[in-house]
């Protein structure tokens, strides 16, 4: 049997901030995928400045 790393049987946890809410796993996923975007961005494509056009 395969136990979770995190005890995901209690309610979810949120952070407030004025009038918006979210849960801290949404709040995570959120923030990795932004990370994911930028380095996309950032990072040059493997081969891109030696290919002929």
């Amino acid at each position: 049997m395969h136990f979770p790393i995190f005890n995901l049987d209690g309610p979810a946890r949120y952070w407030h901030a004025g009038w918006f809410s979210i849960s801290i796993a949404n709040a995570i996923i959120v923030i990795g995928g932004l990370v994911l975007f930028a380095a996309a961005l950032l990072l040059p494509f493997p081969g891109g400045k030696d290919a002929e056009l």
